[in-house]
């Protein structure tokens, strides 16, 4: 996509690599959804506010990698 530079840019926290997004969810799924992500205390849970944001996310797939 062409404009995927431009909207980056412009807008970086409505941008998420795919590659980002599954490692993000692949580290909660592991961890659990119940709440218990370490350093995401009450994220994962079913509901508005257990839900993940792109920049949480984004976070979550670094931190993924570091590990």
């Amino acid at each position: 996509m062409q404009l995927f530079p431009v909207i980056r840019t412009l807008y970086p926290a409505g941008v998420i690599t795919t590659k980002d997004r599954a490692n993000g969810i692949l580290r909660v799924a592991h961890a659990g959804a119940s709440g218990t992500v370490p350093g995401w205390e009450g994220k994962g849970r079913v509901g508005d506010a257990g839900v993940f944001d792109n920049n949480e996310i984004k976070q979550l797939a670094r931190e993924a990698g570091e590990a």
